[in-house]
Order: structure tokens, then sequence, then C-alpha cells
């Protein structure tokens, strides 16, 4: 992990300034007991002094929101009441998510409004500018916005999907002992789903958006596999140099970037990216990476510097990957999503051709077995073909291991066998095309050679000479082909080129 040379420079945001602090949970919770996992957002009172001046100077805003009736008793559904709400959902640091039912649509969605008791101007405000932020990102783990209105007593109404499903943070509990364990099926699963969110987070980044508050915490993950990445109140847009000057601290204290605590410093990209590696940490440890039995604590923590480790089940290349990603230097970290979404591939790909190679080990072996107790040829052969065909994948997803190449040679030989057994030179001439020139394939060669010579001599072999015959075109085709391709890229090599 790269080192931060600017970590000590950090000044941490100290709660314990806040007049006020909203959290994004279902409780309210006094200050010196909020616990690192919830979200809180704090605001210096000049901040909410500002956004106050900014919505008294732009009431006109709440003015263009259409009105929206809504009702709380089907019996008292008003004419044009469109929307009844069924019941609470969630209550977070300002608003209220309800479960209604659109009624024209006879749809079911979700209503998130302000709790009486966190009406202000400047709430008014930001969740008018969650909404529009939210409301442009079309993409499929992002739960589409489908209106912005005000309902009778003026404050604003945001109506949404209504998402259901699972919490991630639950599932990774309920997994907590499979992924101990090290089970390969529960941890590509949870990898999955850490993809899907990178995929929308990549998404955002494109349209200028970050997010601010990724952890397991705010992912829904639906009966049939579905993934929503909720809760897109702290999301902003970057300026045209691609920063955010954050008001304050807002966010997770225990996922948190350091670049998120430093009073003067900004917000980018990479600060999701941050986040995405602490979700990752909590996959491989159970936690996320930040400790401290307060918010101040924590943020200490986090002006300190990560001393990460990972339990002996993670493999070494995923480990790397999360210590990269939660690098303190943002420089240090991927340049963009996109790059940590195709690592994360590379790795499950990798991780699952291992898997493969274990498999067909086993085959090759047992290959080798069933050809010295004298099996059915056609058992031998439908394996052998199998194991060539897994072999030839493997070729390609990690061609610099030796044993696939070796491995490989053995199936083959063992096959060019069986097809002299049975004789059919024709399948034993293709096959010996793919192992390379040496004493045991040169003596296999010479059998082929002179089954070929035997069958042929043969006039009750009609169709096995035309066997023979296509198949010999066939390899001098092949042989033909690669000299051309040799002699044409030989052709494309610009002058005094070797």
């Amino acid at each position: 992990m790269g080192q931060d040379p600017a970590s000590q420079t950090y000044k941490p945001w100290d709660p314990s300034e806040a007049p006020r602090l909203r959290l994004a949970s279902t409780q309210d919770v006094p200050t010196n007991n909020t616990h690192p996992t919830q979200t809180l957002r704090y605001e210096p009172p000049e901040v909410t002094e500002m956004l106050n001046r900014i919505s008294e100077d732009n009431k006109q805003t709440s003015q263009h929101l259409r009105s929206i009736a809504i009702d709380h008793a089907r019996e008292k559904l008003g004419e044009h009441s469109d929307f009844l709400i069924l019941h609470e959902i969630g209550k977070g640091g300002v608003g209220i998510v309800s479960a209604a039912e659109q009624v024209s649509l006879g749809r079911s969605v979700a209503i998130k409004q302000l709790r009486d008791d966190r009406d202000s101007n400047s709430s008014r405000v930001q969740l008018i500018a969650e909404a529009k932020v939210q409301a442009r990102l079309v993409h499929p783990v992002i739960p589409p916005v489908h209106l912005i209105g005000e309902n009778e007593e003026g404050k604003p109404v945001l109506v949404m999907q209504l998402v259901s499903g699972e919490c991630w943070s639950d599932l990774l509990s309920k997994d907590g002992r499979d992924l101990d364990s090290g089970s390969e099926a529960t941890l590509l699963g949870h990898l999955e789903i850490l993809i899907r969110i990178g995929e929308a987070i990549a998404y955002a980044h494109e349209q200028g958006v970050i997010h601010r508050d990724i952890k397991p915490g705010n992912v829904m993950v639906g009966r049939y596999g579905e993934v929503y990445l909720v809760d897109w109140g702290l999301a902003e847009e970057l300026d045209s140099s691609g920063k955010l000057s954050p008001r304050g601290f807002t966010g997770t204290p225990a996922y948190a970037a350091p670049e998120m605590i430093q009073r003067d410093g900004y917000l980018t990209n990479k600060t999701d990216l941050y986040l995405l590696g602490s979700t990752l940490c909590e996959i491989l440890t159970g936690e996320p990476p930040h400790k401290g039995n307060s918010i101040k604590e924590v943020f200490l923590n986090i002006n300190k510097g990560l001393n990460l480790s990972f339990p002996s089940w993670v493999p070494t290349e995923l480990a790397k990957i999360c210590r990269r990603m939660l690098d303190p230097e943002p420089s240090l970290r991927y340049p963009t999503a996109n790059e940590v979404l195709q690592t994360l591939r590379e790795y499950i790909e990798r991780h699952q051709s291992l898997g493969m190679l274990d498999r067909v080990r086993d085959h090759v072996i047992r290959l080798d077995q069933m050809v010295h107790d004298g099996e059915s040829p056609d058992r031998i052969e439908d394996l052998g073909q199998t194991c060539r065909a897994m072999l030839e994948a493997l070729r390609v997803n990690l061609p610099e291991m030796e044993e696939i190449s070796i491995l490989h040679n053995r199936c083959t030989i063992l096959m060019v066998n069986r097809m002299i057994e049975a004789n059919n030179p024709g399948a034993a001439r293709i096959m010996l095309e793919s192992l390379p020139y040496g004493p045991e394939s040169d003596q296999l060669r010479e059998k082929v050679a002179n089954l070929t010579a035997r069958l042929l001599a043969k006039p009750s072999h009609m169709a096995t000479n035309v066997q023979l015959m296509l198949t010999e075109q066939l390899v001098a085709a092949k042989e033909r082909i690669a000299e051309l391709e040799k002699q044409l890229d030989s052709d494309k090599r610009p002058d005094g080129d070797e």
C-alpha cells in the first residue's frame, strides 16, 4: 500500500463541534453514542445558515413542483388522490420512506417525505437535489425516480421504485461462517454483487456524480438475484474539474476515505473507489476497515492510517486488490471504477480457471486409470474429449501455467493411443498436430504412419482410405495456411523490423 505523505496534515472533523447531527438510520442516536456504521451528515453552523439562505432565495423551486395528493386510508382516498400510503419502511435522519400504492397504475412505489421534526429549508433543498440527481441516473442497479412533487403541506415528496429484497449486510452476516471456511462459491457470489454495484458507480461517474455512501447496508438483493444500490441522498455532482469540496463530513465513518475527513480537502471519483474497497474489506474480513468506540475515535484512526490484516483463507491476489483500493493516497488507487471492475472480473475468471484446473487434474488421472484398466472405448473417448476441451480453454485463460501444457500433452497421448487401438489413424493424426515434437510424440507419429500404410494396402477399407486421404489433405491445408499467415505477417512488417 502506498504511503500518504500528507496523512499527518489531516484535520479530522470533530463531531462534538456539531450542534445537530442528522443520521440516515432508523433512529436518532445521541452524538456520543452514534455508531460508526451509521450514515452521518455533519454540517458546520455556517454551512447550515448558507443552505437556509439559498433556500430562502430560491423558494421558486418549490413553486414549480406539482401537487401530489397522498392519503393514508383507502376509504378516505380522494377523487384526485393517486397515492395511498401502506406502511412505513424506514426512518432516516431527515426523511421517512413508506411503501405506497399508485392507484392509477395499480403499482407499488416508495414515497420519501421529510420528517416533521427535521423539516427545514435546507432539508427541502437537499431532498429536491437528491431527486434530481437520482432521476437522471438510468441504470438497472439504481432505483428509478418516478416523480418529484409537493404534498398538501407544501413539503417535497419523492416517488420512486419500491425495492424489495434482503439487505446485503444481512446476507454477509448469514454467510459469515461459509466465508470464514473459505467457501469459493460464497466468495464469488458476493464478489459478483460488488461488481454489480461497481457497474452502477462507473455509470454514475460517467455522469459526473459520486455516491459518497457505498456500503453493504445500502445495497438490496432481490429474490431473483437483482441488485440495487439505494440511498442516493448524499450523492452530488462534481464540478468541471472532477472535484467536490465537501461541506463538513457526510458519509459513514467506518467506511470513509481519508479525504472525506480532511477539512480543506476535496472529493473525486476515487473517493467512491475507496468506499468500494471498504465494502470489499467487509466481504473479506467481516467488518469495515475503520474501527473505534466513537465517531471521533474512528476519525482519529482514519487519520493514523490503516493496518490491514486478512484471514488466512483470503487469496493473496484478492487482498492485494483490496489494499490498492484502500490506499490513503487517491493517486495510488485504481484510476477508474472500470479498471476496478476489470481487475475483479479477471480475478474471478482466473479463480474459476484454477477451480477448473483442479477438476481436470482429477479427470486426467481417471483417464489414465481407465486406459490402464481397459474400460469401454466410448467412455474413454468421452472423458478424453472433455479433458482436451477444458485444457484448451485453460490454455487461453492461464497461458503462463506450464502444468496445463503438460496435462494437455498427457491427455492427448492417451487419446492418440486410443485412436490407434481403434484403427482410427485420421483422428490420431489430427490430435498429434497439437503435440510438440519429441521422442514420445515421434514414436506415436511413426505408429500412425504404419497404421495408415496398413489400412491403405487393404482394398476392403475403402471408407477408411477416403478418410485418410481427406485427413492428409486437411493437414496439408492447415500447414499451407500457417505458412501463408507467416508470410503475410512478414510482408506487413516495416522495413528494418525483425
